[in-house]
C-alpha cells in the first residue's frame, strides 16, 4: 500500500503546461529542515531554531523511452528556474502545507547524462525544492486514507 499514490510524477508549470513523467525513477524524496542558527559573538553560545521543513525531490527521467525525447526535454527545460506545482505521484494530490494550500516547487537544476547511448545524452536528473513549508500528512492519497479510516 502506498500512502502518496502509485503513479509517476507530474508537474504543472506557471504557463499551465502539464508535464507527465511516466519514465521516471525517484532518486530523492525527503525533508530538509528549515533551521536558523544564532551565534552570540561575545559568548559564543549558539541557539538553533528549527522551523518546519521544506521538501527536496529529485527524479531521473529516461528520455530515450519517450516517443519524441526532444519535445519532452524542451517542455521540461522551459520550466527550469520556474515555480511549478508538483505531484509526487500523478494518482495522488499535489504537495500541500499544513492548511491544505498547494506548495510551489522550484525546478532548480537539470543535469543531462548518458544512460544507454554513448553518442548522445539520453537521460536527465531534475532537482526540485519546495518554496514553502510542507505537511505530508495532508498529501496522502484520499482513497487510501479513506480505506485506513474505515478499515477496508
Amino acid at each position: 500500500m502506498a500512502l502518496f499514490g502509485f503513479g509517476s510524477p507530474k508537474i504543472l508549470t506557471t504557463a499551465l503546461v502539464e508535464i507527465a513523467l511516466p519514465h521516471a525513477v525517484i532518486l530523492k524524496d525527503e525533508p530538509e529542515w528549515d533551521q536558523i542558527l544564532h551565534e552570540n559573538p561575545i559568548t559564543g553560545k549558539r541557539l538553533c531554531v528549527r522551523n518546519k521543513y521544506r521538501w527536496i525531490f529529485e527524479v531521473q527521467i529516461h528520455l530515450h523511452e519517450y516517443a519524441v525525447p526532444v519535445t519532452t526535454f524542451n517542455k521540461i527545460y522551459a520550466a527550469l528556474y520556474d515555480e511549478v506545482t508538483l505531484w509526487r505521484h500523478d494518482d495522488g494530490g499535489p504537495v500541500v502545507d499544513s492548511v491544505g494550500a498547494v506548495v510551489k516547487f522550484w525546478l532548480s537544476e537539470i543535469t543531462s547524462f548518458w544512460l544507454t547511448n554513448t553518442n548522445k545524452e539520453d537521460a536527465v536528473i531534475l532537482k526540485f525544492r519546495s518554496l514553502g513549508w510542507v505537511n505530508l500528512a495532508a498529501t496522502y492519497s484520499q482513497p487510501i486514507v479513506h480505506r485506513l479510516r474505515v478499515g477496508v
